[in-house]
């Protein structure tokens, strides 16, 4: 925080800040650049510091809560089409984290999910996975698998048939990698892991994504917007159906997961109700 504070507001003595020098240096860093979400955490950091100095006696007032921050603005998902999705899935065809993608766009779990996936958690017999954690990594405090954010979040879930497809092969070539690695080998039992073990680092996936979509000649879409579409959200639905149907030709057999069939269920139904309201 002193990159940004100390530029503006260092040379002022603690009583001669004012609401009027905050909310200049915040518009100084939005057109420096920043985003709104940084600046917000710059007045986080700013508002708590000038509350102690109120407690200790050394100002009368915290200025910082005379002044609004930033409004963050919410990123429209932009999730590929039915025909996109698929290009995707064949554009991944070999990659070493194919499977890592296939479960991402089916299934829908998000980036740390699927970074702390343990196969004790997944049976490909029964085509299933259990979410119990998701992997995060904190400055100063290293990597940590933390429980989910709410019961909802853990969760079970069911496996297309490509998935599984793509998990089998998935293991079996980290198998082999296991073999050369040798002593160096770090058994955490992970899912997807780096070549020796220990966790991947959510920069190189999400690099690897950009990568495959651009050897694809996709749009670039974020990696969470895969697992957001996949999730089951209604409005999305249409590209879900359309990644599941096309994989339903080009596998054994793929099933709807639940969460999926569920939601088109749902849908139906209200479509049923608009067609029933306008009668």
């Amino acid at each position: 925080m002193r990159l940004y504070l100390v530029p503006f507001l260092g040379r002022l003595k603690l009583g001669q800040v004012s609401a009027a020098h905050i909310q200049a240096m915040y518009g100084r860093l939005i057109d420096g650049g920043l985003s709104a979400n940084t600046v917000r955490r710059v007045h986080a950091a700013l508002h708590r510091a000038l509350e102690q100095a109120v407690r200790w006696g050394l100002v009368a007032r915290n200025v910082a809560s005379l002044v609004e921050p930033p409004r963050t603005i919410r990123r429209q998902m932009k999730p590929l089409s039915a025909a996109e999705a698929r290009a995707f899935v064949v554009a991944v065809s070999g990659h070493r984290l194919e499977a890592l993608f296939v479960v991402a766009v089916t299934a829908g779990l998000r980036q740390g999910e699927l970074l702390a996936l343990r196969w004790s958690d997944v049976d490909l017999e029964q085509g299933w996975l259990r979410v119990v954690g998701s992997l995060a990594r904190r400055r100063g405090a290293g990597v940590s698998v933390t429980d989910p954010k709410s019961a909802r979040s853990r969760r079970g879930v069911e496996l297309t048939a490509i998935a599984v497809d793509a998990l089998r092969r998935h293991r079996q070539a980290r198998a082999a990698e296991r073999l050369q690695a040798g002593p160096l080998w770090k058994d955490r039992d992970l899912v997807f892991c780096n070549r020796m073990g220990g966790y991947l680092m959510a920069s190189h996936v999400s690099a690897g994504f950009r990568v495959v979509l651009g050897e694809a000649a996709l749009p670039r879409v974020r990696f969470h917007d895969y697992a957001d579409v996949a999730s089951g959200s209604n409005s999305y639905l249409p590209t879900v159906v359309g990644i599941i149907s096309w994989c339903s030709a080009n596998a054994r057999r793929v099933q709807l997961p639940r969460f999926h069939r569920n939601a088109q269920h749902d849908s139906h139904r209200q479509d049923r109700r608009r067609a029933e309201s306008t009668r």
